[in-house]
């Protein structure tokens, strides 16, 4: 999305680039299949990044933050996928993106982003 829209935000929220079809995802019923399927540590964090946590749940638990009602991001430590509970639940989201392999390295390697 950085590349086509100049910002890593899109209409006030960072998962709008997922519900625009900005980046390509899955969304619903198919998003929650693919974050089922995940396993490992995960990064959990909210869209104005007050909190961030790392997680490590027993498989296959994964949690399940429909009913929060707020914007919640959970990444993999690689950052090979990405699951998105969006306050719009159910009318928009979840979503779940997976990152392209070539690029995850490079991804975990990067500076932080000011």
């Amino acid at each position: 999305m950085k590349r086509q829209e100049g910002s890593w935000i899109y209409r006030g929220y960072k998962w709008h680039g997922f519900s625009y079809g900005i980046e390509p995802c899955r969304s619903g019923g198919a998003a929650w299949d693919a974050y089922r399927d995940t396993k490992g540590k995960f990064f959990l964090f909210d869209e104005g990044e007050n909190y961030g946590y790392l997680c490590q749940t027993l498989s296959p638990f994964r949690p399940d933050l429909s009913q929060v009602r707020a914007d919640s991001y959970l990444t993999a430590v690689t950052f090979a996928w990405t699951m998105v509970f969006t306050h719009e639940q159910p009318e928009i989201g979840p979503f779940f993106a997976e990152a392209d392999p070539r690029e995850i390295g490079s991804q975990a390697r990067r500076p932080e982003a000011k």
